[in-house]
């Protein structure tokens, strides 16, 4: 990586995840995006990653994070997005959207949240475990360093249910080590785990009820397992 890509993780990872060198702090599009400027939505080309890849050579797919779903690294694997910033709605919508073009429709732009519940290859991914609950539901924000949260009044977590549902998938939304735990036992075909406002807790200071990343792992890989073998 080079001048203005350099130590940015969100252009690391999308030349990591799709093999292009992209713009800094962006996701998703090769160099003709303009990092804040969604319009140029619309002239880039959209990249795919190795998660989408992974699915269309028919195999079972899932991502693992201490950070946010939405930060910069995980989100490379699935989202598209001017900005790496634009987790949620609440982003958007205010002053990180460029000054020079206004703040687009929601039917024109979704946010990084969105597009992981809505569009594939996020929709698609059969185990997700990670933090960043604000991103996806409205609720109390404590951590003054995080204030990015749903403003559309939406619950993209019941979405995420519904469409499961709806796809007749044996499914599980968890919030805390046990129900994790469980997941495994029932071998449920698609987990999503978010188990944090924001990131996760470092280890020194971690709340019981949080598993560790190495379990977080562990319990994917056997999730995924699992799912392969009643296949």
């Amino acid at each position: 990586m080079t001048n203005k890509q350099t130590g940015d993780s969100a252009a690391t990872a999308v030349a990591m995840f799709t093999g292009v060198k992209t713009i800094y702090k962006t996701l998703g599009y090769d160099s003709k995006v303009v990092r804040g400027k969604p319009s140029t939505h619309k002239i880039a080309e959209k990249l795919s990653s190795i998660l989408s890849w992974a699915q269309e050579a028919g195999m079972k797919t899932g991502f693992v994070t201490n950070s946010r779903l939405t930060h910069a690294t995980p989100a490379a694997l699935y989202a598209h997005s001017a900005s790496r910033d634009w987790e949620c709605d609440g982003f958007v919508n205010r002053k990180k959207v460029h000054s020079s073009e206004e703040v687009p429709s929601q039917q024109e732009f979704a946010d990084i949240a969105r597009q992981m519940i809505e569009s594939a290859p996020g929709n698609q991914t059969d185990v997700i475990l990670g933090g960043g609950m604000l991103s996806f539901k409205n609720g109390s924000n404590s951590n003054p360093k995080w204030v990015c949260s749903r403003q559309d009044g939406r619950d993209l977590i019941k979405d995420w249910v519904n469409s499961q549902t709806k796809q007749g998938s044996q499914h599980q939304f968890v919030t805390n080590r046990q129900q994790l735990d469980l997941a495994v036992k029932k071998r449920v075909d698609k987990v999503l785990g978010i188990f944090s406002k924001s990131h996760l807790s470092y280890d020194y200071k971690r709340p019981e009820y949080q598993p560790s990343l190495s379990e977080m792992t562990e319990s994917a890989i056997d999730l995924l397992e699992s799912s392969r073998c009643q296949n």
